[in-house]
């Protein structure tokens, strides 16, 4: 039997390209799988940014409320079982290898994608362990991602900003209208965003959808003690208070509003364990504070400050200089790695209003951009320092000998970038005073 590495290196070298986006292939394969998930309900998430935080909280919601769930999610950080979570354990290698047999058997002469091998093993293993919840976050697009074989109960859109062009279009409304593909007709749809795209609307118009929509039936505000968000719902307006969270608060509400959603399609007795979470403000609020994703906004430090964040779009960038606001330090470093098809520009110009000592670093393989492009990218009118350097490891160790106690690094740009960082730190741990 072979390995989960194996597998791995089986499956990435499989097909001839690394994204092959169509249904026709996975679903006749998911056919031959005979993948049913009985009573439990779907949830699919797509959007271009905010997905894994959504689905991180309506996972650690449901839990709290006594749920069984299971969480697609992709890419992974550090190793693959993070993509297949049940009940908030990554899935192991001997179950997830035993997917992959089951795949390879049923696929015959079928060539499929690494992404389409991976969506399929998190499907066998969520039906397998009969899960009350099932949540897949779309890996790109949403019309045409595997994840969109299956119609879902309840469709979430997170965001919509330009990133993957190339397979998405070139405007923001064509963009939304992929994104948009995961609703299916006469079911429940959350609309995260406020902006209008006209090629979306007659898309949801269409579907004949219960909606609720950002901005129109959920919102929040920043008060005093923290946010405040609002749901009008049964014709009354609840109110969700927390404090500080590193799930950004619109992905709180967008999460929010889909668990109202949850508790009309859930049999009555989980209903009832839902909405006793739900209507308990305190346990509510708790469990936003105390949620968290690795990777997103994601303090590793204090003393200087680190912070690890996936942020590769503008979109992104923008939430992470906002987030950069709420920390006190006396210098910035910021380590950067980015993708080659990534808004390389638009997305380092996001940081021009911080001051900061940059440094610029080559990712590997033939999708990681030089370092050269980035530091021709860097905000000048901000950046104290801007320095190359050919890897991620080379750049952290200069920023972090640089940097002061009292100072915060920045490290961000991909996924890449972010996991690579990760290993350094496991292998390096600070000294002179700096811990972790």
């Amino acid at each position: 039997m072979k390995t989960l590495a194996q597998w791995l290196a089986k499956i990435e070298a499989g097909h001839p390209t690394d994204i092959d986006m169509g249904l026709t292939r996975v679903a006749e394969v998911a056919k031959r799988l005979d993948l049913n998930f009985g009573q439990a309900v779907l949830i699919t998430v797509s959007g271009t940014n905010g997905k894994g935080t959504t689905c991180r909280l309506i996972e650690q919601v449901c839990l709290a409320a006594g749920l069984s769930v299971g969480v697609y999610s992709s890419p992974h950080l550090l190793v693959f079982n993070e993509r297949i979570r049940i009940n908030a354990q990554n899935a192991i290698d001997a179950d997830i290898c035993e997917a992959f047999d089951s795949i390879e058997e049923a696929k015959a002469e079928i060539s499929m994608t690494y992404f389409e091998y991976a969506t399929l093993a998190a499907m066998c293993l969520f039906q397998r362990a009969a899960v009350d919840v099932v949540i897949l976050e779309v890996g790109l697009g949403g019309r045409l991602d595997a994840t969109n074989i299956i119609d879902a109960d309840i469709n979430i859109i997170t965001s919509i900003s330009l990133d993957h062009q190339d397979y998405l279009g070139n405007t923001l409304g064509q963009i939304a209208r992929e994104k948009a593909g995961i609703v299916k007709a006469n079911k429940r749809t959350v609309v995260g965003f406020q902006e209008y795209y006209s090629e979306a609307e007659k898309w949801l118009h269409d579907q004949n959808n219960s909606i609720l929509r950002a901005g129109l039936d959920f919102s929040y505000r920043a008060v005093e003690q923290g946010y405040q968000g609002e749901l009008k719902w049964g014709g009354e307006i609840r109110r969700y208070d927390w404090q500080a969270s590193a799930i950004p608060a619109p992905n709180v509400m967008t999460a929010i509003a889909s668990l109202k959603f949850l508790e009309q399609v859930l049999p009555k007795s989980l209903v009832i364990k839902l909405s006793h979470v739900l209507e308990n403000s305190e346990a509510l609020g708790a469990i936003i504070e105390n949620t968290s994703l690795a990777g997103r906004a994601q303090l590793i430090s204090r003393s200087p400050y680190i912070l690890l964040d996936v942020a590769h779009n503008q979109a992104s960038g923008e939430y992470l200089q906002e987030k950069l606001g709420t920390f006190e330090y006396r210098e910035c470093h910021i380590v950067v790695g980015m993708l080659k098809d990534k808004n390389i520009e638009d997305t380092l110009q996001t940081l021009r209003g911080t001051p900061a000592h940059w440094y610029c670093a080559s990712l590997p393989s033939a999708r990681g951009q030089s370092f050269e492009r980035l530091i021709k990218s860097v905000p000048n009118e901000s950046a104290k320092s801007i320095a190359g350097f050919d890897a991620i490891d080379s750049a952290l160790s200069s920023a972090i000998k640089q940097a002061a106690n009292t100072d915060m690094i920045v490290i961000f740009g991909s996924f890449v970038t972010v996991s690579q960082a990760m290993t350094f730190f496991k292998t390096h741990p600070l000294d002179n005073g700096k811990t972790i």
